[in-house]
């Protein structure tokens, strides 16, 4: 039985962007309710586990610093080794690198279970197949299709909840993203903002150190009352400002993705990406903006650092009154 005594040590890896390591909480709430009394420990980025401790269904995290200390070969073979001390009986790898892999290939766990599309996939116990056309909450949950029966798990109820309650509605508005081609223009922001503060709602700028500018430089060109949180949250406290506000407005980025663990209503602008390719928002009341016409789209699955056409119509083609219009019918 797949929650036999002899299987209650689980490691789950994922070290990708935190847009991933968001999603991949769901998996392993999946791996608790399936696996009630084991030890779940999770292998993460150190800000994926910043996120990771806000959820006590994970009994313990480890912070994989790929590009410092455990940077190389060296650092790999470390942290195999902190991790094999443990003696693990099941490794779920989510993440598809090839340094992953090489970190997977050294563990001495029971059982390995990954994506037959993992580099390296030979070295695994089980190999799932990749299914593109799913969504990754979908994707991961296919792990464990080899080893329990999966027909009883939740859906997509609320994994976050924290019960205070903020002094005034708002909206929370995410402008940044690491790819240039998935940001909506700052410009449109600007506008949006204008927009919705002369509707009489209350905004919240937030983002990242990286996107303090770009926050600044909208708050200053709409020129209407707001809040700017850019650069001054940990990312427990970013949850919390997304958990708490009446509506996220952002790019297809991880924003949308915390949104989904709150259960927070979303609307997701989509430039270079799309939605089918498997991370549009779960959060129930969510919507979805782009542009269908756009045939050149999707042109990356991360998106790209430029428009590889010199147009960038697919996020120019997307107005302010469409998204604002969009939150109207949803608050």
């Amino acid at each position: 039985m797949p929650n036999s005594p002899n299987f209650q040590k689980i490691l789950i890896i994922q070290t990708a962007f935190i847009g991933d390591i968001a999603l991949s909480v769901f998996f392993a709430n999946d791996v608790r309710q399936l696996f009630p009394a084991s030890e779940i420990t999770f292998l993460s980025t150190p800000i994926g586990c910043e996120l990771l401790q806000c959820f006590p269904f994970i009994n313990r995290t480890i912070a994989f610093h790929k590009r410092t200390i455990h940077k190389g070969f060296s650092g790999i073979k470390a942290i195999a080794k902190q991790l094999n001390a443990d003696a693990y009986d099941y490794v779920f790898v989510l993440h598809r690198s090839y340094r992953t892999a090489v970190l997977v290939q050294l563990l001495n766990a029971k059982i390995k279970i990954g994506f037959a599309a993992n580099a390296l996939s030979f070295i695994l116990s089980q190999r799932i197949a990749y299914r593109s056309e799913l969504h990754e909450v979908e994707r991961n949950k296919l792990l464990l299709s080899g080893i329990a029966d999966l027909t009883h798990l939740s859906g997509y109820h609320p994994l976050y909840i924290n019960p205070t309650k903020p002094s005034e509605p708002y909206i929370a508005i995410a402008p940044g993203s690491v790819w240039a081609t998935k940001r909506w223009l700052p410009e449109y922001f600007a506008e949006l903002c204008k927009m919705l503060v002369n509707a009489g709602d209350a905004v919240t700028l937030i983002g990242a150190e990286n996107e303090i500018g770009v926050c600044n430089y909208i708050a200053s060109k709409a020129n209407v009352p707001l809040t700017n949180l850019a650069g001054k949250t940990t990312i427990s406290e970013l949850l919390d400002v997304i958990c708490h506000s009446q509506l996220l407005i952002t790019n297809d980025s991880a924003p949308t993705h915390f949104a989904s663990l709150c259960n927070t209503p979303t609307i997701t602008i989509y430039g270079a990406t799309t939605p089918q390719i498997g991370f549009a928002p779960l959060a129930e009341k969510s919507a979805i903006v782009e542009d269908t016409s756009v045939c050149c789209r999707p042109c990356g699955i991360h998106g790209r650092k430029k428009c590889p056409k010199k147009h960038f119509q697919c996020m120019q083609n997307i107005t302010p009154d469409k998204v604002f219009f969009t939150v109207q019918s949803i608050i």
